[in-house]
């Protein structure tokens, strides 16, 4: 969370010897590209992230891999295997997806990913390879948009 004075405290919860500490580590400092996003698909994002650190850097994941993989309803796990399907599609997809954000209307200080825009971003080939990708998480994702942190399903998913 922001300081009054401008700077970022990441709190990890984890002693610094612990197998989780890596995995943890780079998901935060992936949200301090824009730390106003509160997000599923930054989430997803986050967490794909830190797996594709931990396994090139040849450090402990902690387990977080067999835990998304395995764990059905679950928003973190659901929201990196999305964004995971989508990286092994549409890889140059994701690069730009924090930079279609938009004031998040239930809590006016956070940010949430303007999907429409992202999606309208790409090649149609793209979007609807991305759209396909999307379409068979929303239902769970959507379960949990009504806390701080928001999902959008796309537009052109929701007028199907």
């Amino acid at each position: 969370m922001p300081g009054s004075n401008g700077n970022f405290v990441i709190y990890l919860g984890v002693e610094e010897n612990s197998d989780f500490i890596w995995f943890l580590l780079a998901h935060e400092v992936m949200h301090l590209l824009n730390p106003f996003i509160q997000d599923w698909y930054m989430e997803g994002l986050a967490s794909y992230f830190a797996v594709q650190f931990c396994q090139q850097e040849n450090v402990k994941l902690g387990g977080w891999l067999n835990i998304f993989n395995k764990i059905k309803e679950n928003p973190y796990a659901c929201s990196y295997r999305m964004i995971r399907d989508i990286a092994e599609v549409t890889p140059g997809a994701l690069r730009s997806m924090r930079n279609y954000t938009l004031t998040n209307k239930k809590y006016p200080n956070t940010l949430k990913i303007d999907v429409d825009r992202w999606l309208a971003s790409m090649s149609v080939s793209d979007r609807n390879t991305v759209l396909a990708k999307i379409r068979p998480y929303m239902k769970e994702m959507k379960k949990y948009s009504n806390s701080r942190i928001s999902f959008t399903i796309p537009s052109a998913i929701y007028n199907d």
